[in-house]
């Protein structure tokens, strides 16, 4: 039929037919090309984009040539890029570092000259030339992040000393890889020329406690609690009831609560830190009821007598002979100066965990909510029955004294007379008492008696003239006990300050991981206290908190490490207070904690029971306690990871780690590059070893720093 159709010649349909068939052509092969185009623009986008983002990894890397990377993004874009048929292809790259590109950015652009199928029969048949092919263009562009603010959350708890295979220990180990992490993520910001301070670094030592530095500004911020009216200030002070005959008491209370002495001047942790002096000559004190005579050798005699003489002194009896002590007598007995001695006796630049839910939020510290405002660490001198020295052990001399006590609370039967009545407690066998323990809790003690320091020699029963406080020194007493790490270095791009942080960290105290990781959160803030931080707004900038730690939260009982809680507070000291404290009545003990509406701070906002006084219940609560901060901060879209040294897989049961090993998986956040082979996030979370083990199931550590850079830098880059 179709040859009887071309053969007729009756009419014109050869005709006819012949300009028909022009649009007929002419639209299929538009429509081949179209499809061939739209293909092919698709395919050289996500090409052109991996090949962009491939060499921007590179770049970062420092590793190879400008024409290296030139050659690398091109190789890489052919490797995805099948079109290569259909036309001449070429690649184009303008690296951040080329002379005149001004804006500094990573530029990859991908042109196809495509050739038509049926451009040139069209452009034979309309005499247009132009038809012949078509210019495909795609370009990516990468821009290098303009900010990065990085907080290093380091252990520095006392089992970071152990030693690891290989020789040294974990917290040299850490201080070597966190060295290095710093320098390695500085060298790239090094490259983003664009911006200014591209990334920061903040180290924030952590151990039982965290300090923010004894600063004379951060003393007297808008943020700390200068005039004692936090619902935590006055925890385990007890200021007696207003009256005029209380010369250390409280005279009225100001309308934000704060207690008010006779000149209006609130009273305060500080109040107390200021004026805790320690004497070592004869010319401190004319009265003499500010100081004794203490006769029998240390531990062994407990008979005293008042002062006689107008001048509190120092005597020194060597052999036969009794002398005025010096500085120099007082420092060699002592084991160190008087003035360093005095320093360990003001504010060490520690603070307290805010109530909750404040211990687990950025909330901005304002004296219009008091329990927002931080509150400076205060470890009280804990009870004795005795009337002189600290707890060493369960069974030597002194004997039932309490943990930390590092302050004279004598009876008040031993003090002269005209200071009794003015004490909150004047009674005697209240003070001698077992149970409410008012000479633990009266701050009258810290205002109305002066320890006075000497040397050595043995003390007799003859040796009267040898007045003074007795005053035995133990390296860790006093109020600042438990703080014991550096104070946090607040964001910073000098590297000199970063290098100079992390190799003064020391290991000592417990493990308070959520502390911690609250202060790592809040240096990255650009709210007080540390406000370094770039405004959470920005969409320009990555903010990210790394917490490193070789165990799980720790708040130990004295029985735990083998003493005794004479003072019955269930804990050693800590950010927390103690466990067994109320707050409110004035006492102290289990008899306090007796329901879920009166709980301890380390109980607050758990399941855990508000009397479960023990190692074990206290590490479960600050465990669920961290995962409602880890919650918290994720929710503000900070990236977080978490690191786990040598952890012990055993379940807590068998004094292993699981616990915090699955509290730590958990925390940590996801990444924003790298999947599993399930095509999920990867958890920013690191089962590392101390030593540099091969084995399977953890990474040492160096490796682990290594691909927590590779983490930050994959960041680096945006298009």
């Amino acid at each position: 039929m179709l040859k009887q159709f071309i053969r007729n010649e009756d009419g014109n349909y050869a005709v006819i037919f012949a300009l028909a068939s022009l649009p007929i052509f002419a639209s299929v092969g538009m429509a081949v090309d179209y499809s061939n185009v739209t293909r092919l623009k698709t395919e050289m986008t996500s090409s052109i984009d991996a090949a962009c983002i491939a060499v921007g990894k590179e770049f970062l890397t420092g590793t190879k040539t400008d024409e290296q990377l030139r050659t690398y993004s091109s190789d890489y874009f052919y490797a995805n890029f099948t079109g290569t048929s259909y036309g001449a292809t070429t690649v184009t790259t303008t690296l951040p570092t080329d002379a005149g590109n001004l804006t500094k950015e990573l530029k990859c652009k991908g042109q196809l000259e495509y050739k038509t199928m049926f451009g040139g029969v069209l452009a034979y048949l309309t005499g247009s030339p132009a038809m012949n092919n078509a210019v495909i263009i795609k370009e990516s562009t990468m821009r290098m992040k303009n900010v990065a603010e990085i907080a290093l959350v380091l252990d520095n708890s006392g089992s970071m000393l152990e030693t690891v295979s290989g020789g040294g220990t974990r917290m040299q180990m850490v201080k070597d890889a966190s060295q290095q992490l710093v320098t390695n993520i500085m060298d790239l910001a090094a490259k983003i020329q664009q911006v200014s301070d591209p990334v920061k670094f903040a180290i924030v030592p952590f151990s039982a406690s965290v300090n923010i530095g004894n600063s004379n500004a951060n003393r007297t911020a808008s943020w700390m609690d200068t005039r004692g009216i936090s619902p935590v200030h006055h925890e385990h002070l007890n200021w007696g009831a207003p009256s005029t005959t209380n010369s250390t008491g409280f005279r009225s209370i100001a309308s934000d609560g704060a207690k008010l002495d006779a000149s209006g001047i609130p009273l305060t942790r500080f109040s107390i830190l200021d004026q805790l002096r320690f004497y070592d000559d004869g010319t401190e004190s004319a009265t003499t009821a500010n100081c004794q005579t203490w006769v029998g050798s240390l531990g062994t005699s407990t008979s005293s007598s008042n002062s006689t003489t107008a001048n509190c002194a120092v005597f020194k009896r060597t052999g036969g002979t009794t002398k005025l002590a010096t500085s120099s007598d007082v420092a060699t007995e002592m084991g160190t100066s008087v003035a360093a001695l005095q320093a360990k006796y003001q504010w060490g630049g520690c603070v307290e965990s805010r109530p909750y839910p404040y211990n687990i939020t950025d909330q901005l510290p304002t004296s219009g909510n008091p329990a927002t405002l931080f509150v400076p660490w205060f470890a009280p001198d804990e009870y004795n029955n005795q009337r002189y020295g600290i707890q060493s052990n369960s069974s030597t001399s002194p004997g039932t004294t309490g943990w930390n006590n590092w302050w004279p609370d004598n009876d008040p039967a031993t003090i002269a007379v005209t200071v009794a009545p003015t004490m909150a407690n004047a009674s005697s066998s209240a003070w001698q008492t077992g149970t409410a323990r008012p000479r633990e809790t009266d701050v009258a003690k810290y205002f109305l008696q002066t320890p006075y320091l000497y040397g050595s020699g043995t003390a007799t029963s003859t040796s009267a003239t040898r007045k003074g406080q007795w005053q035995y020194f133990k390296a860790a007493a006093g109020p600042n006990y438990g703080c014991t790490t550096t104070p946090i270095t607040p964001l910073t791009t000098s590297r000199t300050t970063l290098t100079a942080a992390i190799n003064a960290m020391a290991a000592n105290g417990a493990t308070n991981v959520t502390e911690g990781l609250a202060w790592g959160w809040k240096v990255i803030s650009s709210g007080a206290p540390f406000t370094e931080g770039a405004a959470e707004t920005r969409k320009d900038i990555d903010k990210v908190v790394i917490v490193v730690t070789d165990g799980r939260n720790t708040y130990y009982t004295p029985e735990s490490l083998g003493y005794v809680d004479y003072a019955a507070n269930k804990s050693i000291y800590s950010a927390q207070g103690f466990p067994g404290w109320n707050g409110n009545s004035g006492t102290n003990g289990i008899a306090t904690q007796t329901s879920s509406s009166n709980r301890g701070r380390v109980f607050q906002n758990t399941s855990i029971s508000a009397t479960a006084f023990d190692n074990g219940s206290y590490s479960s609560s600050m465990i669920q306690q961290m995962d409602q901060l880890c919650t918290n901060v994720k929710g503000q879209n900070i990236i977080l990871m978490t690191i786990g040294l040598d952890l012990d897989p055993a379940a807590a049961s068998a004094g292993g780690d699981a616990d915090m090993i699955t509290a730590l998986q958990q925390c940590a956040g996801a990444s924003k590059t790298r999947k599993d082979g399930s095509g999920n996030a990867v958890k920013l979370f690191w089962n590392a070893c101390g030593s540099n083990s091969t084995s399977t199931s953890c990474k040492s550590l160096n490796d682990t720093f290594k691909e927590v850079a590779d983490e930050l830098s994959n960041l680096r880059f945006t298009n």
